[in-house]
C-alpha cells in the first residue's frame, strides 16, 4: 500500500511538472508564483482532465527512465565479466 501511495505522489508531482512546462511554453518569462496561482485556480474538473493527460505522459516518461536504467545495469553487468570459480561450475 505504501508503495502505491508513493507512486501516486510521484505521478502527481511529475504531472504538475508537465503542466508547468506547458504553462511556460504559453507564458515565456512567467514566474513560479504566477504558475502557482494558475494551478490553484484550476477547477476540480480541469485538474482531473490535466491529471489524466499528464499522468499518461508521466507514465511514459517514467517507463523510459526505467528502461534506460535497466539497460545501463545490464551493460555494467556484462562489462564486469565476473568469472565463476572452478568449483562452482557444477551449478551452471
Amino acid at each position: 500500500m505504501f508503495f502505491l501511495v508513493g507512486y501516486m505522489s510521484l505521478i502527481i508531482t511529475v504531472s504538475r511538472n508537465f503542466c508547468g512546462l506547458d504553462w511556460m511554453r504559453s507564458n515565456p518569462g512567467g514566474l513560479k508564483s504566477e504558475f502557482d496561482a494558475y494551478f490553484k485556480s484550476l477547477s476540480a474538473e480541469q485538474l482531473k482532465v490535466r491529471l489524466l493527460m499528464f499522468s499518461a505522459r508521466s507514465l511514459v516518461y517514467l517507463a523510459n527512465i526505467t528502461a534506460q536504467v535497466w539497460k545501463d545495469m545490464e551493460a555494467q553487468a556484462k562489462s564486469a565479466a565476473v568469472s565463476v570459480p572452478k568449483y562452482l561450475d557444477c551449478l551452471y
